[in-house]
């Protein structure tokens, strides 16, 4: 099939043309350029076409034209119009982190429309959150279009409570209304119901690894390893310190939840933190902290260092940011 944009409103003459398709370049001998038409108020108007497969066409593929006009250039989208688009979107909740909740003792709530293609108008898009049966309205946060894998975008909508509301069991409710584009508007809800859990509440076990002799006869770097087992759900929190100092987290590696062979709900996760050989020569102390909703106060650490070859149970404190930790 044939498609075609149109440059209008510019002098002097002329414009350039370009295709593409997604990010692929698409050959100029499939394009056709139309000479320019002088206007009455002294611009010109021109036009440009290219023939694009129909499997591509019928599959909602991305094509791109850019016109090009001295040192001004400008891109718009080509894509098949559907009158059954609204179908296509996908609107899901997302649980707030248990490390947002920890750190900040405020959980964030996420609203995600997925599947939008790239050039929607989104003036007319409305996403709002709201508390309890009463639907208190919160203060909700849109956020940017974001690139999806398949090509299509996504964008989030956020509010922030109190981590207390959060704890509470309250429902919480996103609608998406998006007039011109949704019949109706969408609804999800939202809230922490540990009775919906496919587990039942499992604590963490920690257990810290020193690192290997033969690493430490290289005296280079050495890696402490932290292995954190049995837990459920899946969302959990960890960080280490260096005499009692929080690592930055760009220094250590921390695997995903992963579950654990021979069990059908419980978890674990492992991380490894790399050191000057030096620092643990000379006795430093390092911790691995982790935080769960499972735990006695939420949290539990075990520290090692050289001098005593074995990991112990310490006291721990964290010095969280009295800003991001406030919560009204």
């Amino acid at each position: 099939i044939t498609i075609g944009c149109l440059a209008q409103g510019f002098k002097p003459d002329p414009v350039s043309f370009s295709w593409r398709k997604s990010n692929q370049i698409i050959d100029a001998n499939l394009s056709e350029d139309f000479p320019s038409l002088a206007q009455p108020d002294g611009t010109f108007t021109t036009s440009s076409q290219v023939i694009v497969p129909v499997t591509d066409w019928n599959k909602y593929s991305h094509f791109y034209c850019t016109a090009v006009h001295y040192n001004h250039n400008e891109t718009i989208q080509v894509i098949r119009p559907s009158k059954f688009m609204h179908l296509l979107f996908d609107v899901e909740t997302i649980r707030p982190s248990f490390a947002d909740i920890f750190i900040n003792n405020s959980a964030k709530l996420t609203c995600k429309i997925s599947n939008i293609h790239p050039g929607t108008d989104l003036s007319t898009l409305d996403v709002s959150w709201t508390q309890g049966p009463n639907k208190k309205p919160l203060d909700t946060k849109l956020g940017q279009p974001m690139d999806q894998e398949n090509g299509l975008q996504y964008i989030e909508a956020t509010a922030t409570v109190c981590a207390t509301e959060w704890n509470s069991e309250e429902i919480f409710t996103c609608k998406v209304d998006w007039p011109g584009v949704l019949p109706v508007p969408k609804e999800k809800t939202l809230a922490h119901e540990t009775k919906q859990l496919s587990c039942s509440l499992s604590r963490p076990a920690v257990y810290i690894l020193p690192p290997a002799a033969e690493e430490q006869e290289l005296k280079e770097t050495v890696t402490l390893t932290c292995l954190v087992k049995n837990f459920c759900p899946s969302d959990i929190f960890l960080q280490w310190l260096h005499n009692g100092q929080l690592v930055n987290a760009t220094e250590y590696y921390i695997s995903e939840p992963i579950p654990q062979s021979g069990s059908n709900s419980q978890f674990f996760l492992y991380s490894m933190l790399t050191v000057n050989e030096q620092q643990w020569s000379s006795g430093d102390t390092f911790t691995c902290m982790v935080g769960h909703e499972a735990l006695p106060f939420n949290t539990t650490q075990k520290t090692v260092d050289k001098k005593t070859g074995k990991p112990s149970v310490v006291n721990v404190t964290l010095v969280l940011n009295d800003t991001d930790s406030s919560c009204y």
